[in-house]
């Protein structure tokens, strides 16, 4: 699946991954979660079809859902965020 997304992808996910983290480790000033900003942010990421269930939903079947061992170096690794090698 990795391979589908181009680089303007991988933005809009990471800031979008940035908005939920900061949305659920921030608090309003009444000590309340903003929930339709963590909503929002859930319904933007599934378009790029984070879940299967989104990617059943978008119409996309991968062969193989499972990270090889690269990517799970990757995640143990780094920020947890995946990003697959370059592609020229």
């Amino acid at each position: 699946m990795s391979a589908a997304y181009q680089e303007s992808d991988w933005a809009v996910a990471w800031i979008l991954c940035e908005v939920l983290n900061e949305s659920l480790t921030s608090r309003r000033a009444n000590g309340m979660l903003n929930v339709s900003l963590i909503t929002s942010t859930m319904t933007a990421l599934s378009r790029l079809g984070v879940t299967v269930a989104d990617r059943r939903r978008l119409g996309i079947t991968l062969e193989n859902q499972q990270p090889d061992d690269s990517q799970k170096v990757a995640i143990s690794k780094g920020s947890g965020i995946p990003v697959p090698p370059h592609s020229e």
